[in-house]
C-alpha cells in the first residue's frame, strides 16, 4: 500500500504522537470573530497559506477589484491589516479564480490568478519571500476560461496549470520551472461547468483528470506518467434523481476517501441556477481503479463547501456556508461515510441571500497551532471576513477491543504538500514486522522510516525532507501476510 506526497514550501508542522488509545472528540466553536469589515470590496474568496514563511496560517482572500492577505502576526490568528498582492483581479466570483503554488520553485509561496475580462492568467511572484513585494507575470491566452488549477502533470517538479472554459480544459506546461509556459493544449473538449479536479484515482502514483462532461457523466483522463497518452474513461453518470438537476450552473468536484477503504471517492457539489437547488453527494469508488457505484446524499443547499476533519478523528467532515447565512458542518460519523449531525458552527443573523449575486466562500485550517482546524469564511454581501477558533476538547479510552485496529492501513500523509517535515499515520491490527519507506518517482529508495517490529494500535512517524530535492514521492508500507 502506498501514497503520494508533494514536498513544497508551505508548512512547517512539528507533531509526532504514538496512539496507545483510542482519542474521543468533542468540537464546539467559538463565536464569529471578524477579521475585517472595513475598506472591502464585496470578497468573494478565501484561502490560507504560510505566505510570510514564518511558520503560521495567514489568509489569502479575493475581492471585486483586488488579490490581497491578512498576516497571522502571532501565529495564534491575531491578523494585521489586509496587504495587497495584486489591485487589478477580474476572476469570476463563483469559480475557482487563484491556486497558491510555488510557481518558480524558489521555496516561497506564490499566487495564481486569472483575469477573466482579457482572458490571461497571471502569477504573482512573492520576490521578497515575505510577502510584501510582488511582481506580475502575466500569460494571454485565447480562451475565455472562468476557472484555473495548478497541478504538476508530469511528475517533473514544475507547477502546470489547467483552464476551464465552460465546456473545455487547457493545458499549459511550466516549460522551464521558472513560470515560463508553453503555448497551451486542450485536453477536453466536453467539460461540463467547467468543473475538474485532479486525483491519483487509479493509484498508479501520477495525477489524473476528473471531470463532469456535457452529459453529465463522470470521466477521468488517466495520465500514463506522459501527458500525451492520456486516456478517457467514463467512471459513472450522475442519476437523474438528485434534484432533477444533475450538473447545475456552478459545480465542484473533490476527491478523497470518504469511506476510509483505501480509494478515492468523488465529492460532487452543484448549484442550479434554473431550479435554485444546490445539493452535495458523495459517490463510492468501488474498485479502486475508479469506477463509481453507489451514491449518497450528504446535504442540501449549500453555498461552499470544504472537507476537513474538524474532529481530529482521521476521516474528512465536511464544513458549509449556507444560502441563509449559516456556517455549520457535518460530521463523517464512521469508516462508511455516513454524514449525520449538522451542527451549527455560527449564530449569524438568519436572511436568505441570492447566490449568485452574493456568493459566499469557507475554508479550514489550523489558524491558532493548537493542532485542530478552525473555520474561515468571506461575506460578500456584509464586507466581511472572519473566522470560527475550533474548540475542540479530547478524552483517551483504554477499552482494548477499541484500542486494536481492524486492518492493516497508511493513512495520507500530513500536511501534504509540506516543507520540510510531514507526519504519517498508520494502523496495525496485531504485533508484526513493519516497513515503511519512501521512494521517488522513479522508484529509486530514499529513506527507510523504520523496519522493526510494533505492537499493534494506532502510530505515526515523521519524515524530515530536509535534505531533498522538492517533489513527488511515495511513502510505501509494508506489514503483515
Amino acid at each position: 500500500m502506498g501514497q503520494i506526497m508533494k514536498i513544497q514550501q508551505y508548512v512547517v508542522i512539528l507533531i509526532c504522537s504514538f496512539y496507545s488509545s483510542i482519542i474521543f472528540s468533542y468540537t464546539t466553536f467559538s463565536d464569529e470573530i471578524i477579521i475585517s469589515q472595513t475598506g472591502l470590496d464585496q470578497p468573494n474568496y478565501i484561502q490560507a497559506a504560510d505566505i510570510d514563511l514564518d511558520s503560521d496560517m495567514d489568509i489569502i482572500i479575493t475581492t471585486a477589484g483586488i488579490i490581497g492577505w491578512y498576516e497571522n502576526i502571532d501565529g495564534l490568528g491575531t491578523f494585521g491589516c489586509l496587504d495587497t498582492i495584486a489591485t487589478d483581479f477580474s476572476g469570476h466570483s463563483w469559480y475557482t479564480n487563484i491556486a497558491i503554488v510555488d510557481m518558480d520553485n524558489d521555496g516561497d509561496i506564490d499566487i495564481l490568478s486569472s483575469e477573466w475580462s482579457d482572458s490571461s492568467f497571471v502569477w504573482h511572484e512573492n520576490k521578497d519571500s515575505i510577502g510584501k513585494s510582488w511582481r506580475a507575470h502575466t500569460t494571454k491566452t485565447p480562451y475565455l476560461f472562468h476557472a484555473l488549477h495548478s497541478i504538476d502533470i508530469n511528475a517533473n517538479g514544475n507547477n502546470d496549470v489547467i483552464l476551464c472554459t465552460i465546456n473545455q480544459a487547457i493545458l499549459y506546461k511550466n516549460i522551464n520551472g521558472e513560470g515560463m509556459f508553453d503555448n497551451g493544449r486542450i485536453l477536453i473538449n466536453n467539460l461540463r461547468s467547467a468543473c475538474i479536479c485532479s486525483t491519483d484515482i487509479d493509484y498508479d502514483n501520477d495525477l489524473d483528470i476528473l471531470y463532469v462532461d456535457s452529459s453529465f457523466s463522470f470521466q477521468c483522463l488517466i495520465n500514463h506518467k506522459n501527458i500525451d497518452t492520456f486516456k478517457t474513461i467514463k467512471i459513472g453518470d450522475i442519476p437523474w434523481d438528485i434534484n432533477s438537476t444533475r450538473g447545475g450552473a456552478y459545480a465542484r468536484l473533490k476527491s478523497i476517501d470518504v469511506d476510509q477503504d483505501g480509494d478515492k471517492d468523488i465529492i460532487y457539489w452543484y448549484n442550479s441556477e434554473f431550479s435554485g437547488n444546490a445539493s452535495i453527494n458523495w459517490y463510492e469508488n468501488i474498485n479502486i481503479i475508479g469506477q463509481i457505484g453507489e451514491v449518497y446524499r450528504i446535504l442540501s443547499a449549500p453555498d461552499d463547501f470544504y472537507c476537513s476533519d474538524l474532529d481530529n478523528d482521521s476521516d474528512q467532515d465536511i464544513v458549509i456556508y449556507t444560502n441563509r447565512n449559516k456556517v455549520a458542518w457535518y460530521e463523517n460519523i464512521d469508516t462508511t461515510g455516513r454524514y449525520i449531525n449538522l451542527q451549527m458552527i455560527s449564530n449569524n443573523e438568519e436572511f436568505y441571500h441570492d447566490y449568485y449575486l452574493y456568493p459566499l466562500s469557507i475554508f479550514a485550517i489550523d489558524i491558532d497551532g493548537d493542532g485542530d482546524n478552525d473555520v474561515l469564511t468571506v461575506n460578500y454581501q456584509e464586507n466581511k471576513v472572519s473566522w470560527y477558533k475550533n474548540l475542540l476538547e479530547t478524552t483517551g479510552c483504554n477499552d482494548e477491543t477499541l484500542r486494536s485496529p481492524k486492518k492493516y492501513q497508511l493513512h495520507q500523509n500530513y500536511p501534504n504538500p509540506f516543507n520540510p517535515v510531514t507526519t504519517i499515520r498508520y494502523e496495525l491490527p496485531k504485533s508484526d514486522r513493519v516497513v515503511i519507506k519512501v521512494f521517488d518517482l522513479l522508484g529509486r529508495e530514499s529513506a527507510v522510516l523504520i523496519n522493526k517490529h510494533q505492537e499493534a494500535g494506532y502510530h505515526t512517524i515523521q519524515w524530515d525532507a530536509s535534505d531533498y530535492p522538492s517533489g513527488m514521492y511515495i511513502v510505501n508500507m509494508r506489514a503483515g501476510s
